[in-house]
C-alpha cells in the first residue's frame, strides 16, 4: 500500500516491521529500511534490482552512533565534524558494536559507508528510530535518481506495492549525489566526486 504525506511516526512503525520507505535527503529521494534487518535489506535490493555484491550505505543520527558502527581515526573524525550533516559519505572500517549489521548490507566487506544528510526529515527518522537506516537512491539500478514523487511512481510502477510509504515533500532540487570518500590511514581516497568538494 502506498501512503503519502504521512507522519514520521508512521514511517518508524514501517521500519520496525521490516517495511520500505522512500524519504527525501539533501541530494535525491532515498530508500530506507532498518539497516539491522537482513530480510528488509533483501527486499530493498530486490526492489532496486541491485547487485547483491554492491554494499549499501547507512544514515546515522550523530557522531556517537557513527562510532558504534565504524572505526574513526583522527582524519575521519575531522571530516565528520567538519562536513556532516551534508552530502558526504565516509567509508570506514566496520566494527562490532551495539548495532548488528548483517553482512548483506556491506556485501561481506569489512567497510561501511556512513552518511548524515543535511535534511530535517532524514535526521528526524533516524533519531526517532534510534537505529541506522539504509540510504541508497530511490531508483531502479542503472536508472536516474528520483527527485519527485512522479519520477518515483514512474520508475517503480511494476513493484510500487512493495513500497510502504513515500514521504513526499514535493520536487527536490537536482543536486549531485553525495561525495564518497574512503579513509585509508590518514589518506583520503575519493570514490565518487559529488556535490561536496573537500578542501
Amino acid at each position: 500500500m502506498l501512503i503519502q504525506n504521512n507522519t514520521i511516526q508512521k514511517a518508524i512503525e514501517i521500519l520496525k516491521n521490516g517495511g520500505i520507505i522512500i524519504y527525501p535527503t539533501d541530494t535525491c529521494y532515498g530508500i530506507g529500511v532498518d539497516a539491522t534487518n537482513k530480510e528488509a535489506i533483501k527486499k530493498l535490493i530486490n526492489l532496486k534490482g541491485r547487485d547483491f555484491k554492491k554494499p549499501i550505505s547507512i544514515i546515522v543520527k550523530n557522531f556517537k552512533m557513527a562510532q558504534e558502527i565504524g572505526e574513526f581515526n583522527s582524519q575521519a573524525k575531522k571530516l565528520f565534524k567538519k562536513y556532516l550533516p551534508g552530502p558526504l559519505t565516509l567509508i570506514v572500517k566496520k566494527k562490532k558494536g551495539i548495532y548488528q549489521l548483517p553482512n548483506i548490507l556491506t556485501a561481506k566487506k569489512r567497510k561501511i559507508g556512513i552518511r548524515m544528510p543535511d535534511n530535517k526529515i532524514s535526521l528526524e527518522l533516524v533519531k526517532k528510530f534510534n537505529k541506522p537506516i539504509t540510504t541508497t537512491s530511490a531508483n531502479i539500478s542503472g536508472e536516474p535518481e528520483c527527485y519527485s514523487k512522479q519520477e518515483i511512481l514512474k520508475q517503480f510502477k511494476k513493484n510500487i506495492k512493495d513500497i510502504d510509504l513515500i514521504l513526499d515533500i514535493g520536487k527536490l532540487q537536482k543536486n549531485k549525489p553525495s561525495t564518497i570518500i574512503e579513509i585509508i590511514g590518514n589518506k583520503l581516497k575519493i570514490l565518487r566526486q559529488g556535490k561536496l568538494v573537500i578542501r
